[in-house]
């Protein structure tokens, strides 16, 4: 006893000594700074995706839109998303901002993101001018709204990593770069321009350099994974790679390890300061900042800064170029370095609150458009005085009103309005109105008159400005702080009948006239035209709680299922003289707006004037259902189109089956094989699958997940779901390892592997292993214990296709892929359905041919095969008859198609018929309408 006490004492000194030995080493590990460097905070908003430091500024991009930070002025200013009245958006295209470049021009490019119900989605490009935005889609312009990465090169071109390839900027055109011109990828992850102008692009397997018209590689053993990208002052190219922080340069790579760290957390952004030491945030991991000095590596915490660091979960950071470190966290905070001598940062101000200044959209087609002289000095590398440009506005126009008054004394003028006339207006577009006299009246044709650059500029606070007694769009006022009044910028469509002057009027919150001003015209107005509007349908997005009204053409309007009995239509409607509202059963829909690019795409129109997006949710009843859509005109013209919808029951699953059981398996952890990365969650993502969108009872579904997924287990798991009883349908899903073997006694033959199956060795024979793995032969027999009339074995393990049958299956006649069920032959429909519910059907859909492997990278971080299965059921893609129900054959035609599409063709999934059980004619179905549901079709009256 007494030595065992000594032995433990000596234990615990020994377990003292090494935690401060380890206190040392963090001592030590602190990087050397100034006693006089300071530390600043700040709340950005929500969680932080990226910062950059150009000349002038600081920008800072995510969850809360962009704020720039004026280097000079020592000021911010946010930029985020804006929707005014009309559902346009005034700034920003999404309210996330992912990535951040400013070109040479001094325009800032933001890739733009939304969150939605399914998640974060792209939202294109935003550029910011001097003037306003403007914004490019996917439609006709970019390849894709997912922008992951933005970067400028010296030339002005804009390059960006995007969903579907490279697109690059220049001269008011985008070009496109894919795999078919060299890239590894097509979604670049980061972009970066290096020395001698390289474009660099990382994905998640591989680089490429752009230079001398031609993509470049490295091969993916020595850089892969490339999560962030630095050029480096010293010449040098610094990638975060899955391998460590790779370094180029110019010649070869090398790697330099952060004591292994790097191995298993990647860099999510770098940056490198004046002394030429790298800083690293590791992806808001709770790791601090490291900072690499070329050959040893030092650590910054919230800890050993004094809480100068706001937190450890860094992901963003930059340097400036008075050498301040900014660093941003996923929790949304900012901690500023600022090294002895540099300028401090006015962070009182966002502390107290976040200012949001508005900024406004007033550019499209910018190259050739915008005098440079004429831009308000918001660019971040060129600069023009604010207070020039507002004096030139209003210089210019009190000139134009001292011409009126020297020339036209006797000019006709409307009584002036109550109040002070302090407002002071400009018409930029059409430039031609705003030097318009009694003398010289503007003189035009057109039916209307569209104002898109309208300029009043006061320091009253303006809520409306109206033109000729309508109200215009009236945009955020732009005050920078110069000095001189706000400005507000303002649209507006005059309908030109018979009037001779445009009146122009500002007001304030107390609806108090703050000034006018009269523009003359010379023009005679458009006799009442006779034309009726037109509409085009817009197939909408289908969701759980929305039933689809659509029409092509003159055909029938299409309805799909839905778990509500509401309704949705949407489209299109043009005149010529303008749309005044569209009516649905007499009232008006809920949403009319001018039509933007994308709505234009939608409908399939390329351009056009006076066009309008409408849209609108009504409810159903089951039934015959009667509705009225009418268009009208500003000339009281109406478009009326008649509808009936006849509402009948849906096929929901409880038709066809009384219980529900599944098995789900997946093993990434064996004892002797080599692990898996995404079996598991393979096996999750089917479980939800089933339990949310098909309602199979938790109590039913059978899980067995990596330790407990041994070969007594599953055998036991196929024992209790044989209970199940005739009227039942049993779905199986195993994700692993798979194997085949050959001997002389019997053919080849498949098996899956459980977690403790033997793996074969010196010491252990091919079959003494196969003796611990679960045969295809065996998987046949333990299924022909169930008396259920329908079971489904879904295999996502390589070597599968060994299951399925040696022949065809044989199945009924089914209508073809994409054909549309058409008026009245739901109830046709429905006893079809019944039919093959009543047969019976033991069916296999596997991951592969027989002697293929199961890739992974997916959607959703699946295999391609679990992950398309996924997506194809919850989008309804895989319903390829369009009825509402996803037959077993259907989701492997499906399959097969898609998965050997994402995998270029190394991956080809099969179904059929289980061996011995090929003559059976049923089918299992998967009712998409979910329960309690309506299938509707609708025709024109």
């Amino acid at each position: 006893m007494i030595m065992m006490l000594h032995t433990n004492s000596q234990f615990v000194k020994m377990i003292y000594i090494m935690k401060l030995f380890r206190l040392v080493l963090l001592f030590l590990c602190i990087p050397s700074f100034s006693r006089a460097d300071q530390w600043r905070t700040f709340k950005y908003g929500d969680s932080i995706k990226c910062m950059i430091a150009a000349d002038h500024a600081v920008w800072i991009g995510g969850e809360s839109g962009a704020l720039l930070y004026d280097v000079e002025k020592d000021s911010f200013l946010r930029v985020t998303k804006e929707i005014n009245g009309r559902g346009e958006s005034l700034q920003l295209a999404g309210a996330i901002v992912r990535d951040i470049a400013v070109d040479p021009r001094g325009r800032v490019w933001f890739a733009c993101w939304d969150r939605t119900r399914e998640g974060l989605t792209g939202a294109g490009i935003t550029v910011m001018d001097a003037i306003g935005f403007t914004s490019f889609e996917e439609s006709g312009m970019l390849p894709s709204n997912e922008v992951y990465a933005l970067c400028a090169d010296p030339q002005g071109r804009i390059w960006a990593g995007t969903g579907k390839g490279v697109a690059v900027f220049d001269e008011n055109q985008w070009t496109i770069f894919t795999t078919d011109d060299g890239l590894y990828r097509n979604d670049a992850v980061e972009i970066a321009v290096g020395p001698n102008g390289r474009v660099w692009c990382g994905f998640w397997r591989g680089v490429n350099a752009f230079y001398d018209d031609h993509w470049w590689r490295w091969e993916r053993k020595r850089v892969d994974y490339v999560y962030s990208i630095l050029p480096g002052n010293d010449n040098r190219i610094y990638c975060a790679t899955k391998g460590g922080l790779a370094i180029y340069d110019g010649e070869r790579w090398e790697f330099a390890l952060n004591r292994g760290d790097l191995r298993k957390r990647l860099i999510s952004d770098m940056t490198q300061d004046q002394n030429g030491h790298i800083w690293c945030a590791w992806g808001g991991l709770e790791k601090g900042i490291s900072v690499f000095d070329g050959s040893e590596w030092s650590q910054l915490t919230h800890r050993n800064t004094n809480r100068g660091l706001a937190n450890d979960r860094a992901i963003a950071v930059a340097s400036d170029r008075y050498n301040r470190i900014w660093i941003g966290d996923r929790d949304g905070a900012v901690s500023i370095l600022i090294p002895d001598g540099a300028p401090d940062v006015a962070v009182r101000a966002m502390n107290r609150q976040n200012p949001s200044h508005g900024l406004t959209r007033g550019f499209k087609n910018y190259d050739s458009q915008i005098d440079e002289r004429s831009k308000i000095a918001i660019s971040v590398d060129k600069r023009v005085s604010q207070e020039r440009y507002i004096a030139a506005a209003i210089s210019q126009h009190q000139e134009n009103e001292q011409e009126q008054q020297n020339e036209e004394p006797s000019a006709p003028v409307l009584p002036a309005p109550a109040g002070d006339a302090t407002v002071q207006f400009k018409i930029t577009t059409p430039i031609e109105l705003e030097s318009s006299t009694a003398a010289a009246p503007f003189t035009t044709n057109q039916k209307l008159l569209e104002i898109t650059g309208g300029i009043a500029a006061t320091n009253t606070q303006l809520a409306k400005i109206e033109v000729n007694g309508f109200e215009a769009k009236l945009k955020p006022a732009v005050d920078f702080g110069f000095g001189g009044p706000p400005i507000y910028p303002f649209e507006a469509t005059v309908l030109l009948n018979n009037i001779e002057f445009i009146h122009i009027e500002a007001f304030d919150k107390n609806d108090r006239s703050q000034g006018f001003r009269n523009y003359p015209l010379q023009l005679q107005g458009p006799s009442k035209e006779t034309t009726k509007p037109s509409i085009r349908f817009i197939k909408p997005v289908v969701t759980d709680e929305e039933l689809v009204a659509v029409r092509s053409g003159g055909g029938p309007i299409e309805v799909k299922m839905t778990s509500a009995n509401k309704g949705i239509v949407r489209g299109l409607v043009q005149d010529d003289s303008g749309v005044e509202n569209v009516l649905f059963n007499g009232q008006e829909v809920e949403y009319l707006v001018e039509a933007s690019p994308t709505h234009l795409e939608e409908g399939g129109m390329s351009g056009g004037k006076n066009v309008k997006f409408f849209e609108h949710r009504f409810a159903l009843a089951p039934g015959n259902n009667r509705f009225r859509l009418q268009i009208v005109d500003i000339f009281n013209n109406v478009m009326e189109i008649p509808m009936d919808v006849r509402v009948q029951k849906a096929l929901a699953d409880s038709m066809f089956y009384d219980r529900n059981y599944a098995l789900v398996v997946g093993i990434d952890d064996y004892q002797r094989w080599r692990p898996l990365a995404n079996a598991v969650r393979d096996a999750k993502g089917i479980r939800e699958l089933l339990r949310n969108r098909f309602h199979f009872p938790p109590d039913n579904i059978y899980e067995l997940y990596n330790e407990d997924a041994t070969l007594d287990g599953i055998r036991s798991a196929f024992g209790a779901i044989a209970k199940a009883d005739h009227d039942s349908r049993i779905v199986i899903f195993f994700a692993g390892h798979g194997q085949t073997m050959t001997t002389r006694d019997r053919p080849k033959e498949g098996f899956l592997i459980p977690s403790d199956g033997a793996m074969p060795d010196a010491r252990t024979s091919m079959s003494d292993a196969a003796a611990s793995w679960l045969s295809m032969k065996a998987i046949t027999e333990l299924i022909s214990q169930s008396k259920a009339k329908h079971i489904l074995l879904v295999l996502d393990a390589c070597y599968s296709g060994l299951l399925t049958a040696k022949r065809s299956a044989v199945f009924g006649d089914f209508r073809e892929v994409g054909e549309e069920i058409g008026f009245g032959e739901e109830n046709a429909l429905t006893a079809d359905f019944l039919r093959l519910s009543a047969l019976e059907a033991v069916e296999v859909i596997t991951a592969g041919a027989e002697n293929e492997e199961a890739l992974d990278g997916g959607p959703g971080g699946h295999s391609y095969f679990t992950g398309l299965l996924i997506e194809g059921i919850q989008s309804g893609e895989a319903d390829l008859s369009k009825d509402g129900v996803v037959t077993s054959e259907e989701l492997g035609s499906f399959l097969s198609y898609q998965v050997q599409l994402a995998t270029s063709g190394r991956q080809h999934p099969a179904y059929s018929k289980l061996p011995g059980f090929e003559e059976e004619r049923g089918l299992v179905l998967f009712s998409l309408a979910g329960q309690d549901t309506i299938l509707t079709s609708m025709l024109p009256r």
